[in-house]
């Protein structure tokens, strides 16, 4: 597997690598599942145009991410998995000048999600999602950083269905002071 942090995202070396570069060579769309290891810097740049800094923007929502490239089948594309220690937040699915975001939410975030905690623009996605014993996966296709409030919404409601923590996705998580006398 390959794990790195969000800060970076990275491409194995050595004999898969050549070959890599020889379906690129060959016409292969990169990220269709053709290749053996997953898409690298430049190669992502390429593929996702100018949805490309949406997509690092994303990976780099909160620190304490990790981001990790999977494929679970040989014929399915490469999908970055976002996940905070044990929990996956969403995956990301490059495409061509954007990039498909998925979040899975279960029960909880699904009805706070439809009670009123999102936009109403992604209430007929998340109704539409089929529900799954992990829960409904909400597809968002990010073309720009505008498509990411979106996104940032639906993981914040992932993180805490029941609306205890006010603050946006983005701000940073600290723990909370009191005042001693």
């Amino acid at each position: 597997m390959n794990r790195t942090t969000a800060a970076a995202v990275s491409r194995p070396s050595g004999k898969s690598k050549a070959k890599a570069k020889a379906n690129r060579a060959a016409g292969a769309e990169p990220g269709r599942g053709d290749e053996s290891t997953p898409p690298g810097a430049g190669e992502l740049a390429r593929l996702l145009g100018a949805s490309h800094a949406a997509f690092l923007a994303l990976t780099r929502l909160r620190t304490g991410l990790t981001c990790e490239w999977k494929r679970y089948s040989r014929t399915a594309p490469w999908v970055l998995k976002v996940s905070r220690r044990d929990r996956t937040l969403l995956y990301a699915t490059p495409k061509a000048d954007a990039f498909e975001a998925t979040v899975v939410l279960g029960e909880r975030a699904t009805a706070a999600a439809l009670g009123g905690r999102v936009p109403k623009a992604l209430h007929a996605s998340i109704r539409a999602a089929r529900p799954y014993a992990e829960g409904r996966p909400v597809r968002v296709v990010v073309r720009s950083r505008a498509d990411l409030a979106s996104v940032e919404e639906l993981v914040a409601v992932k993180l805490d269905p029941a609306g205890n923590d006010a603050r946006p996705p983005s701000a940073g998580r600290r723990g909370r002071t009191t005042s001693r006398r």
